[in-house]
């Protein structure tokens, strides 16, 4: 048993490492390879790092335009409960204990809605 799991080993080892002698003899055999190689692994690279700046620079943005909406929201809430209109007293029109300064929403609260 120890001797069939040592010889599937041995297998998974060299199937792993072919492609890696593949290349190194490749390359030796051809060294005018090596700076095309080099060149090409480079721009990969550089691809990926300009790729991965680009998704963070984009949440960022994200997280930035979802805060300032979140502000405008909070400000427009104070903005709206600070101001009220001349005359009204919260609760002294419509039904006791509503306060509508939509006529659209008093209408329906009159209806019996």
């Amino acid at each position: 048993m120890f001797k069939d799991a040592k010889q599937i080993a041995n297998k998974i080892v060299d199937a792993t490492t072919g492609p890696l002698n593949t290349f190194d003899q490749t390359v030796s055999e051809n060294p005018d390879l090596i700076m095309p190689l080099a060149a090409l692994h480079a721009s990969i690279v550089a691809l990926s790092i300009a790729g991965a700046v680009a998704i963070i620079r984009g949440h960022q943005e994200v997280r930035i335009a979802k805060e300032q909406t979140k502000q405008i929201r909070m400000k427009a809430m104070i903005e709206f409960h600070g101001k009220h209109h001349p005359g009204c007293r919260h609760g002294h029109h419509g039904k006791p204990g509503m306060h509508h300064h939509n006529p659209h929403l008093l209408a329906q609260h009159d209806d019996g809605e």
